[in-house]
């Protein structure tokens, strides 16, 4: 939450301050030069302004007489303030009710489109039986250019729920009995609401109020010590949809270029690296229209070339002709991390 206020409490104390050095500088002045005429509106105090008026002086004048005392208190009440500090409530935002929750539903990387959206498909005929539920709507997957892109293991639903008239259970328990009716999926299920979700992304990285991170170099030990904190975590009550990033070893083909080799053919580093993404991943060439909308039309290797040894008889343009690939790059199988969150 900080993130969202500290630019506004800046963006208020300064603002404060440039008003206060205004008027004890510029405004008298200002008015003195360009109102000559005001003492003449001058009407005298009303008598409720002149009782204020004579209680403050009064007041004001046995402080003035007693400073000692004055200065004590004023440090008593400084010293009583820090010290309920400790005790206020430090949740700046209301808890939201935005009328839609959203059910994230992860399966471990590597699953298919298929698998991923038949389990969707099994939780969202769940959600539905839940008395408080108008509709629901599901999606598998985000694009790569997506916001918080996801692959297909990570599934979405949007649960709408009726007007806060019409329910007979509170949001907390509407909540809970979507995560019981969801258990027993062979999946990691979170409940919670959109904005809600985008705001505690946008705090901590993760979408949860509440995000323990773990640094190291080797994924397996990470995961181990992930497994033993969770189940520690698991016991505190009042913690609901607990559960470890699918972090995973995923299968990769890497190609290390030999820079020796690319050399005394004339090839550098970069070009050797274009002309792999423009193999492997594709290049767009053009657009089709086909029924008023339009397709780009993308050329690269088939699936065939794109595999192990596929990839080592790639053709690489030098300038004295073309060579295979295997002659300047070695062509390995290898583990990678499925996802990289910066």
């Amino acid at each position: 939450e900080g993130k969202l206020f500290v630019p506004l409490g800046i963006a208020f104390i300064i603002s404060t301050l440039a008003s206060l050095l205004v008027s004890v500088t510029m405004t008298p002045v200002l008015s003195y030069y360009l109102l000559p005429g005001m003492k003449n509106l001058d009407h005298g105090d009303t008598k409720v302004l002149a009782w204020l008026k004579q209680g403050y002086k009064g007041s004001l004048q046995k402080v003035l007489d007693k400073p000692r005392v004055a200065i004590t208190s004023a440090c008593v009440a400084v010293v009583l303030a820090a010290a309920a500090v400790p005790f206020f409530p430090t949740t700046f935002l209301p808890p939201f009710n935005e009328g839609t929750l959203l059910v994230g539903i992860r399966l471990n990387p590597g699953v298919t489109l298929t698998e991923s959206s038949d389990l969707a498909r099994q939780a969202e005929v769940l959600v539905k039986q839940v008395p408080e539920v108008l509709h629901v709507g599901r999606r598998s997957g985000r694009a790569e250019l997506d916001e918080h892109a996801e692959g297909v293991h990570v599934s979405e639903l949007d649960v709408g729920i009726k007007p806060s008239g019409e329910l007979t259970r509170s949001m907390d328990e509407v909540r809970a009995d979507i995560r019981a009716r969801l258990v027993n999926l062979p999946a990691s299920i979170e409940v919670g609401q959109p904005i809600s979700h985008r705001i505690d992304h946008m705090l901590s990285g993760v979408r949860s109020q509440i995000a323990i991170k773990i640094f190291g170099e080797d994924l397996d030990v990470l995961r181990g010590q992930a497994d033993a904190l969770r189940s520690r975590l698991s016991g505190i009550e009042g913690i609901a949809d607990l559960q470890i990033e699918k972090q995973v070893l995923a299968p990769q083909i890497k190609v290390r270029l030999d820079y020796a080799a690319a050399a005394q053919y004339g090839l550098s580093g970069a070009q050797v690296l274009a002309t792999l993404q423009t193999l492997v991943e594709g290049e767009r060439v053009t657009q089709i229209m086909e029924g008023g909308r339009r397709f780009a039309l993308v050329v690269r290797l088939p699936e065939s070339a794109r595999s192990l040894e596929g990839l080592g008889q790639v053709l690489i343009e030098t300038p004295s002709g073309r060579i295979p690939l295997s002659k300047i790059a070695t062509i390995e199988d290898a583990d990678g991390p499925n996802q990289i969150s910066r």
